[in-house]
């Protein structure tokens, strides 16, 4: 099969790769942007709405540009390569995944255009303390006076405290629904702290909290919640891959500069057999992200993306440490300073590992459907 990029992806990545390359030009820059709220640099993520980058996945009649899995990943990756933080998934294909499956044609119309426009931010507040990745929220919604109210607590929510709306899972009667919550709503507070990957996130209480719902009222949006989830999980596998490659890149060529004993360190076999061994996590990582994103493009059954994020999401947890552990490693001292890149990486390796599953959580889901599949027949 061919996996060549066509022309006008060629030119989207080089474009992104262009402007977030001269964005995070080292790692002090990203240190420097990192340091202070919101984390981000606004300037960035209006120049990727100019871009075109934050409508890429929605329809155009919704104010997106009609783009598909790929050419989010195109992305995805490129924001990987260096680290930048800007809540791409998070907003993009997360929160406003949510809104164009759930929401209604004006809410889709509203807010869709509005983050493609990059004036408004939204947030997925799905995590709840102490829950795990598959448990039901413990946020509850009561309809109220012809209206609806929220009450709990959700956290970490990535991105909350900047948020311009937040999108709420919350029990209804049904099952889990979707709300639409605003920043400034009475009984909400929401409390920002660094994550430590550089990020931010928020602890947000909602007292009898004023909600719109998302899409039909009381409906229970969990199937749309579980398909969007798998669609962000193989945009955050996208983003790994990317980082991987670049802590790839910088390993190695650390190891064709450093000497010892008068020599490159490339010049012991131990070394390079190592730097071998994370070549081949990160092609087994790209190639099982890949399928997964074919996956979603073809428009195969809710089910099977689920299963094909699961399946890419463990693959990454797996090369995501060892390429991380091991890029630290082979810099020796240096590698463990806080002034030099590789720890970064390894710190956001280790968030998108812990995002929406951690490797664990997957191996556990897939293990449950080993006694799906039927007797292979013994050769004759």
């Amino acid at each position: 099969m061919d996996f060549t990029l066509d022309s006008e992806q060629i030119a989207l990545r080089d474009a992104v790769r262009g402007l977030l390359g001269k964005a995070y030009d080292s790692s002090e820059t990203r240190r420097q942007v990192t340091k202070t709220d919101p984390g981000w640099d606004e300037k960035t993520w209006q120049r990727l709405a100019e871009m075109g980058a934050l409508g890429l996945p929605f329809a155009e009649q919704d104010g997106g540009f009609g783009a598909g899995p790929v050419e989010v990943s195109i992305v995805a990756e490129e924001i990987g390569r260096v680290i930048a933080p800007e809540p791409y998934v998070d907003a993009v294909v997360l929160a406003g995944g949510l809104v164009a499956a759930a929401g209604t044609a004006e809410q889709r119309a509203e807010i869709i255009g509005a983050l493609a426009e990059g004036t408004l931010v939204p947030a997925f507040a799905h995590t709840e303390p102490a829950a795990r990745y598959s448990e039901k929220p413990t946020v509850t919604a009561a309809a109220s006076g012809g209206g609806w109210t929220l009450t709990g607590v959700k956290e970490p929510v990535l991105g909350g405290a900047r948020a311009d709306l937040l999108i709420v899972s919350a029990a209804v009667e049904g099952g889990t629904g979707l709300f639409l919550v605003k920043p400034d709503a009475d009984g909400l507070t929401r409390t920002s702290y660094a994550t430590f990957d550089g990020g931010r996130a928020a602890h947000i209480a909602f007292a009898s909290t004023p909600a719109t719902p998302l899409g039909e009222p009381g409906a229970d949006q969990s199937a749309a919640i579980a398909s969007v989830i798998a669609a962000a999980q193989i945009a955050y596998g996208h983003e790994a891959l990317g980082a991987m490659a670049t802590a790839l890149e910088t390993t190695t060529a650390y190891l064709k500069t450093r000497k010892q004993f008068g020599v490159p360190l490339m010049t012991f076999q131990a070394l390079t057999f190592r730097a071998a061994d994370m070549y081949v996590s990160l092609e087994l990582a790209r190639s099982t992200v890949t399928w997964a994103t074919l996956v979603l493009l073809d428009g195969a059954a809710a089910e099977d993306v689920i299963e094909a994020a699961s399946r890419a999401k463990l693959q990454i947890s797996k090369a995501g440490r060892h390429i991380g552990q091991e890029a630290i490693q082979l810099h020796g001292g240096i590698g463990m300073t806080a002034e030099y890149s590789v720890g970064h990486y390894t710190s956001r390796l280790t968030a998108i590992d812990h995002l929406l599953g951690d490797g664990r959580h997957h191996l556990s889901a897939l293990s449950t459907s080993l006694d799906d599949h039927g007797v292979v027949e013994p050769l004759p």
